[in-house]
């Protein structure tokens, strides 16, 4: 899944397939024009540090859309392994939690008050 909020208040997000593969750069590169389509302004996006943000595809993409995105790739951090007894349930409250958060504005918007995250409202 990719995800995005905004300091508006949207929400974004793309379920892909967990299995066989993971995020692929076309992948990242489709969610990443969705992004800037009509955001109206610079996008400043953070990210955590999967291969595929530093392949040469989406630094390329990056590179050629630098006035209308930024990313920040967070640095490596060791990452719990999850088990995942039953994909399709995982996906399914996913969807329905997100979906949930997309009708509520006003709650996302709220998480840009807290101080660590205030320069970015």
């Amino acid at each position: 899944m990719i995800s995005t909020i905004t300091n508006g208040g949207k929400v974004r997000f793309m379920m892909y397939p967990m299995y066989p593969q993971a995020v692929k750069s076309e992948l990242l590169i489709k969610a990443m024009t969705r992004m800037i389509k009509d955001a109206g302004r610079k996008v400043f996006l953070v990210l955590d540090n999967l291969r595929v943000y530093h392949g040469k595809k989406a630094t390329q993409w990056l590179d050629k859309n630098k006035g209308e995105i930024e990313a920040f790739i967070f640095p490596l951090i060791r990452r719990h392994s999850i088990r995942i007894r039953n994909r399709e349930e995982l996906e399914k409250k996913t969807r329905s939690f997100l979906k949930n958060l997309f009708r509520r504005r006003a709650h996302v918007r709220s998480y840009f008050s807290y101080p660590r995250v205030a320069y970015a409202a």
